[in-house]
C-alpha cells in the first residue's frame, strides 16, 4: 500500500534566460513501512522533490498525493496542520530554538497544533536514540550530533505517517553522522516508520532499501539497495 504518490512533477525556478527546470516530470511512488534514498549530484533537485513531498514547496505541474489526499489542494491552514500531524521532517539545518530545552525543542510540533504532547512516547524516542538524560540541556549545551539527534526526536515526536529527512548528516563529522544514522535505522525499525531520506552519500545509499538516483531534473535510476 503506498502512503505517498508523486505524479509528474514539474518545477522551476527564475524567469527567461534564468530559467532552471528543477524537476522535470519526476513521477514515484512510497510504501507504507519502506524506507528509501534519494541521491544525486548538487543541483540534481532532490532537495526540492523533498520539499516539494513535504508539502512546503508547491510544484508547478503535477499532484502530491498524501495516503490518497491532494496535498496542494488543500488550504494553507489545512496543509499546515496536515503536515504538523501527519509528515515529520529532518532538516540538514537542526532549526532549534535556542531558549527551548531539548523537550521543549520536541513538543515543539504539538504546542502549534494546540495540542498535548505524549511524553510518554517522547521519552521513549529519547531512550532509543540515548538522548533521555539531555532532556533538560539546551542546544548550546549539545554536539552537533545531539542537536540533530533532538531534531530527529522532534519530527518522530507526533508519530508522523512520514519521515522526511534532507541530508541529515550534511553538517556532521563523520562519528556524529553515522550516530544519527543510526538513530534513523534504529527508529524505522522499532516504529516501522515510513523514510524518504535524501542523500548525497553512497554508503548511507547502499543501506537503503530502495534507491533513487535524480539526474538533472529527472528520474534516471529505481534500485533495490542492501537490507539495513
Amino acid at each position: 500500500m503506498n502512503i505517498l504518490d508523486i505524479e509528474s512533477i514539474v518545477k522551476t525556478f527564475g524567469k527567461g534566460s534564468g530559467l532552471i527546470t528543477a524537476l522535470d516530470g519526476v513521477s514515484l511512488s512510497i510504501e507504507k513501512g519502506s524506507f528509501t534514498t534519494i541521491i544525486g549530484r548538487s543541483g540534481s533537485g532532490k532537495s526540492t522533490l523533498l520539499n516539494i513531498a513535504g508539502g512546503l514547496t508547491a510544484p508547478d505541474k503535477g499532484r502530491v498525493l498524501l495516503d490518497g489526499m491532494d496535498l496542494y489542494r488543500l488550504k494553507d491552514d489545512a496543509l499546515s496542520k496536515l503536515r504538523r500531524k501527519k509528515i515529520g521532517i529532518v532538516f540538514q539545518a537542526f532549526n532549534l530554538i535556542p531558549e527551548f530545552t531539548v523537550l521543549e525543542n520536541i513538543c515543539l510540533p504539538s504546542y502549534l497544533d494546540q495540542s498535548k504532547p505524549d511524553l510518554k512516547f517522547i521519552d521513549e524516542i529519547l531512550e532509543l536514540i540515548e538522548m533521555l538524560d539531555k532532556k533538560d540541556k539546551y542546544p548550546y549545551e549539545l554536539s552537533g550530533g545531539e542537536q540533530q539527534r533532538t531534531a530527529l526526536a522532534r519530527a518522530l515526536s507526533t508519530k508522523p505517517d512520514l519521515l522526511l529527512a534532507d541530508e541529515p548528516t550534511g553538517n556532521l563529522d563523520i562519528k556524529s553522522g553515522e550516530q544519527v544514522m543510526d538513530a534513523i535505522y534504529y527508529c524505522y525499525r522499532i516504529f516501522n516508520q515510513t523514510t524518504l531520506l535524501v542523500t548525497h552519500n553512497l554508503e548511507i545509499a547502499r543501506q537503503s532499501k530502495r534507491v533513487i538516483t535524480l539526474q538533472d531534473g529527472k528520474l534516471v535510476s529505481d534500485s533495490i539497495g542492501e537490507m539495513i
